[in-house]
């Protein structure tokens, strides 16, 4: 009996397999996959496991903006493409900070004044360990003034710091939100995203590199204006020896004719002086 048992456990076990290995099979090829063989249901397991890990960062590539949210794609001077995210209500600025902005995401806000939450963010990738431009940071603070009740001011100071060290206090109302630990205060002027856009459409979607014709072109030009500049000063300080000559030419005149006129007075004397005696 007890043989009869265990022998009815390992075909239990022989059915289970052959369940697990139909299933990976009809799944791979499912998804065009090149079939391999899997030997135990743990091996299952830990494929199911794969597919839910890729299927997680599939998801987080594919995030897109919110439909409250505001989406400005920036171009930086190094050629990679940026996107400014911008909400537009109070209750879009705190889903933005708290739930769609990823830790590692530079955030900004207008300081002291209502405005947008401003979150910058690489599309087409997670972005992950790659450092955001400084021009795309200064372009973000701009828009981030913009869109805050200071648009009309000039050296707007703006609050930047990381999403994740954005928080909540419990009721406050939708948009206040807290900074944990340290931020920057960017001093800049508000930027408009239609004035932006425009340029940018007027200049093509990439910068044109510039040609090494015009940098020699433009270190030809600067040597000629400072040879200029130098002739300048050269005859200006040549202008000046001029008059200075002059001066002593004339004061050497002067003083010959006087010293001519103090001969002429002694010998005067001396003449009167014989005659008195």
């Amino acid at each position: 009996t007890n043989d009869g048992h265990w022998a009815g456990v390992d075909m239990t076990v022989r059915w289970s397999s052959l369940c697990a290995f139909s299933v990976c099979i009809a799944w791979q090829v499912t998804q065009r996959q090149p079939v391999a063989l899997i030997s135990s249901t743990k091996g299952l397991q830990g494929l199911h496991g794969s597919r839910r890990l890729s299927r997680s960062r599939l998801a987080l590539r594919a995030a897109a903006p919110f439909e409250g949210c505001r989406c400005i794609e920036v171009q930086a001077n190094d050629g990679t493409s940026w996107h400014i995210l911008a909400g537009k209500t109070a209750t879009d600025n705190d889903r933005l900070s708290l739930q769609e902005g990823r830790a590692d995401e530079p955030w900004m806000h207008a300081a002291g004044v209502p405005g947008s939450h401003v979150v910058v963010r690489q599309p087409g990738g997670t972005g992950e360990g790659r450092q955001v431009p400084a021009d795309v940071l200064t372009m973000a603070a701009g828009i981030a003034a913009f869109y805050s009740k200071s648009k009309t001011s000039r050296g707007v100071k703006v609050h930047m710091t990381r999403c994740g060290q954005v928080g909540k206090a419990k009721g406050a109302p939708a948009g206040q939100v807290l900074l944990k630990g340290n931020f920057k205060v960017l001093s800049v002027s508000p930027l408009d995203p239609a004035g932006l856009k425009a340029s940018a459409s007027a200049s093509g979607s990439k910068p044109k590199p510039k040609s090494i014709k015009s940098e020699v072109d433009a270190e030809v030009e600067a040597a000629k204006i400072a040879r200029m500049e130098e002739r300048k000063r050269r005859w200006r300080l040549e202008d000046k020896i001029e008059r200075v000559e002059a001066k002593l030419h004339a004061l050497d005149e002067e003083m010959q004719t006087a010293g001519t006129d103090a001969e002429k007075a002694e010998a005067l004397f001396a003449k009167q002086n014989e005659r008195s005696e």
